[in-house]
Formats: C-alpha cells, structure tokens, sequence
C-alpha cells in the first residue's frame, strides 16, 4: 500500500482523485464529509487578498483558520489552520497548539460567498505536497525518541497545500488557497 500524506483531520474526509498522481510527496484529492456529502458552506478567519485567503494577525499570531459545514448534515470540521497543520504549524509552532485551539472559538469567521451567483456551497478540492516520511524521521529523530512526535506524524508535517473550490451552483472554479506551510 502506497504510503500518501494525509493529514489525520482529513484521514476519513478526502477522497483521492485517481486520475492523478498520489504518492507519498504529493496527493490530491476531494473533501467528502462522513455523511457522503460532497457540499460545503466554507467559515474562514484570515484576510482577503487579490483571489487569496492569507493568515491574519490575531492576538499576535498569524494565522488563517477554514472550517467546513455539510450541507446534507450540518457537521462543522476544521480544514486547515497554518498554526496547527503543515511543518511550521505542526512542527515549529507545537508549543502553542493550546492557545490556537482557544482561539479558534473566539474568531468571527466570515463565510464565502460565490461573486457570480452569490450560492454559498462548494465542492472542496485539496492538493497537498511533502517531503515524505524518511525526511521528517532523519530530522526530528531527536524529537521522536524523545516523544514529542511519533513517526506517523510525518503526514500532519507537509510542506504546501493548495486548497480549490468550486460554486455548486455556477461552477466557478476558485484557487481559494495557496500556502507554503514550511
């Protein structure tokens, strides 16, 4: 079995898009929520720039928070914050991850709306790049003996992830974001 990196918060959500190229330095796939919905209300905190979502400073950290809603049952999920996914957020940063969690319920998150039809579900596309298990291993061996990471954790240590929607009503495709996690 090929080993992909995927991140444990989206371990049960993310369908992998056979069509391309899946291995243990990149995967690509669609969001599905556990109900089998593929339709999303998308809640961000972070700021808009030119086609973008970039972090925001926030109680003097930068981050950019994105929940998910399921349209067919209205379960609400993380799907990406840069303080606590990818190397810096998981790695770097894991010292905080308290903090941010206590952040993360007192943000006023703001909801995507489609600019050409105002529709505000859509389909979740997620691309993800790595620098694969061997590297995050020979880094942070020190870290691993000691116990503050586990070798599996190299999924949750990636580099880059690009986050696509599509309006589910006018099919107006969005490279929503684009972040260099390392």
């Amino acid at each position: 079995m090929k080993m992909l990196p995927i991140p444990k918060n989206l371990q049960d959500k993310l369908k992998i898009d056979p069509k391309q190229e899946n291995n243990e330095f990149q995967l690509h796939g669609q969001v599905i929520c556990n109900c089998g919905c593929d339709e999303f209300k998308i809640l961000y905190f972070g700021k808009e720039e030119e086609d973008y979502i970039m972090s925001k400073k926030f109680d003097g950290i930068w981050l950019l928070v994105i929940h998910l809603i399921c349209k067919h049952c209205n379960n609400k999920f993380l799907l990406f914050c840069n303080e606590l996914y990818g190397w810096d957020g998981f790695v770097c940063n894991y010292e905080i991850h308290n903090k941010v969690n206590e952040l993360l319920q007192n943000f006023n998150y703001k909801q995507t709306i489609c600019d050409e039809c105002n529709n505000i579900y859509y389909n979740i596309f997620i691309s993800i790049s790595s620098q694969g298990k061997d590297d995050f291993v020979e880094g942070l061996s020190d870290e691993i003996e000691q116990g503050i990471f586990l070798e599996a954790d190299w999924v949750n240590a990636y580099d880059w992830i690009t986050i696509n929607t599509k309006c589910t009503k006018c099919g107006i495709e969005t490279e929503y974001v684009d972040y260099e996690t390392a």
